[in-house]
């Protein structure tokens, strides 16, 4: 049995904590139960329909046994047998967030649809965001959804990711001078957790959707043909389920083209060969797979 205890970050955070115990359990026929995935556990309906995988909140007797593992792991005492995935032991103790490069990218996408699948939104998000770009497409053979972190990022890394409109509005217009050159039409799918200030993108094609959320928007960008933003777990899982090449803005100097777009084969590691590290300057692609477990 594994047993996952983690309390790392918001949605996608937990999520992709998960995701290689969920691949190792279904390779494996092996037993993984998430011990603290929050409230966030009913935005996906489908959460607990495979036999081998469970999910739970934070009450009961899982917030005991949650209390009690994280204590016992500060004071070092789990010895790191147990903390193996890859361990033949009966019962394993994962702290998801660090032990999340312990399977292969090859096992994750052997068990893609299943973990997909158990992260699916409810009927309701997938029929009105669908509708939704469906609509859209009709005029548009290319949609670039465009995430706009702001709120933690103002501070985070002395706020190095936190992007101006101006910086958006530059970049969101060179990918659309290329589409153009290509010959063809698009439109820009703006997600962000801030109000947008249409006078900021005079110009331009993009929309949003109304009454938005943020299982709401992260399904939206797993249905453009390309994503671009600041460097977030969270548009990499909408890239991740939607298959679709992404790219990571790190400086406000930098213009992105389409050839710098690639897909995620897991956290942090692209279809390209490359991966991301974080280290003092900040994050940054590196060619070949190769984590920072201290810093990301």
């Amino acid at each position: 049995m594994i047993i996952v205890y983690d309390k790392i970050g918001q949605m996608s955070n937990r999520i992709w904590s998960a995701v290689p115990s969920i691949a190792y359990s279904l390779e494996n026929n092996e037993k993984m139960i998430f011990i603290y995935f929050g409230d966030y556990i009913h935005f996906f309906p489908h959460i607990n329909e495979n036999p081998l995988i469970r999910f739970y909140g934070i009450k009961g007797k899982w917030a005991i046994l949650f209390k009690i593992l994280s204590k016992l792991s500060k004071l070092g005492i789990i010895p790191a047998r147990l903390r193996d995935l890859n361990s033949k032991t009966s019962v394993k103790f994962i702290q998801g967030w660090r032990s999340r490069h312990m399977v292969s990218g090859d096992l994750i996408a052997k068990h893609k649809g299943e973990i997909c699948k158990i992260f699916g939104y409810s009927d309701e998000i997938v029929e009105h965001v669908n509708a939704v770009f469906e609509a859209k497409r009709k005029d548009n053979e290319v949609i670039v959804g465009v995430h706009i972190r702001r709120g933690d990022y103002q501070k985070w890394i002395n706020g190095k990711y936190y992007f101006s409109d101006e910086l958006y509005s530059k970049w969101i217009k060179a990918i659309d001078a290329e589409l153009k050159e290509q010959g063809k039409t698009a439109s820009f799918y703006i997600a962000s957790n801030e109000h947008i200030k249409a006078e900021n993108y005079l110009g331009i094609k993009y929309f949003t959707l109304a009454n938005s959320s943020s299982e709401k928007d992260i399904y939206a960008l797993s249905k453009c043909d390309y994503i671009m933003g600041p460097t977030s777990t969270y548009s990499q899982w909408a890239a991740f389920i939607g298959n679709i090449p992404i790219r990571f803005l790190l400086s406000r100097e930098e213009v992105p083209t389409l050839k710098d777009f690639s897909k995620v084969v897991s956290l942090f590691y692209f279809e390209s060969g490359q991966s991301m590290i974080l280290d003092e300057t900040g994050f940054r692609y590196v060619d070949g797979l190769k984590y920072n477990y201290n810093r990301i």
